[in-house]
């Protein structure tokens, strides 16, 4: 007791009642993280009660294993779905035909290439294994259908198309190498000239012969020539001044050229939960009607709009966002509830966002 009351002393003499306050207010937030910690132990324990096959359970064990954690906005989000899949339990589940007529609302589809799904059985007696069959079908479509499409189409209309993608990220996203077989296996990528920029890394790793990288930010980036492909992955909602991207993006292209973003639904449940467990983050605030307009004044025209959701990541960021707190199986809890109310009320909730394509007149 002696040392505390000395230690207590000399950070009183050094910084004062706000060092003080400081010190003891971050020693407590470690002692309740801790803490959290020794309950799900103790949990897994107890019957191993945290590997139970049923959301809504394991849910229920988490909330109770972390009840000091109440002022936690994740805890707060789950408990919200946990009352909701209560008050959904007695709902009939929606039709095949309904949930895809839901995902289908304000789609643009006016590509000059055909951008097919797979097919999808109708299972109305198991509205949930539908809606996973759907889901994938509609990834594959965004992904193998849409953003290869647009590449596919650029190397069968020029001969070597030149490919910019911002916000690339280290590993340049899903140019990286290892997805070159997996996404690209088709096509002759040596014919394509690739720049990848990102103002906070210097990427690195694309699949292509010719690249290029840039640590660069797109609203200042400089370049010698006009690119016939533009593509940013979930960067523009991190844009604060996402208006002057879309700008920048219009005089980057070659006229007749393309351009692929993808961001989460503004005002959507995928992008609140992002905001409140990573308020830094998502700082740009618009929807598809809003970006087509912003994009049409730099001659930008909306060639596609899709709703999309991803499946395989599911709300598996939230382990990267509260490392300490959420573990991958009550992360994949909170997605699996968001499904099982999305069957019977069809709120969107576990929707991630959109994705579009504009052509330059």
């Amino acid at each position: 007791m002696t040392q505390w009351v000395q230690k207590v002393r000399r950070v009183f003499r050094t910084d004062g009642w706000p060092g003080l306050f400081s010190r003891a207010r971050k020693r407590y937030d470690l002692y309740r993280l801790q803490a959290a910690d020794r309950r799900r132990s103790s949990a897994r324990g107890r019957g191993r009660r945290a590997s139970a096959p049923d959301a809504a359970a394991l849910a229920a064990v988490w909330l109770d294993d972390n009840r000091s954690r109440f002022d936690c906005p994740f805890h707060v989000l789950l408990n919200f779905l946990g009352e909701l899949h209560r008050q959904s339990a007695a709902l009939p589940p929606v039709s095949c035909r309904r949930y895809r007529d839901c995902l289908a609302a304000g789609a643009v589809d006016e590509l000059p290439f055909a951008v097919a799904r797979p097919p999808v059985a109708e299972r109305d007696d198991d509205i949930l294994a539908y809606i996973a069959d759907y889901d994938e079908a509609e990834f594959r479509r965004m992904v193998h259908g849409t953003f290869v499409g647009l590449l596919r189409h650029q190397l069968e209309n020029r001969e070597t198309p030149a490919l910019l993608d911002f916000g690339t990220g280290p590993a340049c996203g899903m140019y990286n190498e290892r997805y070159r077989d997996e996404l690209f296996g088709d096509l002759d990528l040596d014919r394509v000239r690739f720049t990848g920029i990102d103002s906070v890394h210097r990427p690195a790793g694309a699949g292509f012969a010719r690249a290029e990288y840039r640590k660069a930010d797109i609203a200042a980036f400089a370049a010698e020539r006009k690119f016939d492909l533009v593509t940013g992955h979930h960067v523009l909602e991190h844009c604060y001044r996402w208006e002057a991207v879309v700008g920048r993006i219009g005089e980057l292209l070659a006229p007749g050229g393309w351009v692929y973003l993808s961001f989460p639904r503004y005002g959507g449940f995928y992008d609140t939960v992002y905001r409140l467990l990573t308020p830094l983050d998502h700082c740009a605030s618009f929807d598809v009607e809003l970006l087509a307009t912003t994009a049409a004044a730099h001659g930008l025209v909306l060639k596609r709009a899709a709703t999309y959701v991803d499946p395989r990541s599911r709300f598996g960021w939230l382990c990267e966002a509260l490392p300490k707190l959420i573990e991958r199986d009550i992360a994949d809890a909170f997605y699996d509830l968001c499904v099982g109310i999305d069957a019977r009320r069809l709120l969107g909730l576990h929707l991630y966002g959109h994705y579009v394509v504009f052509q330059k007149e």
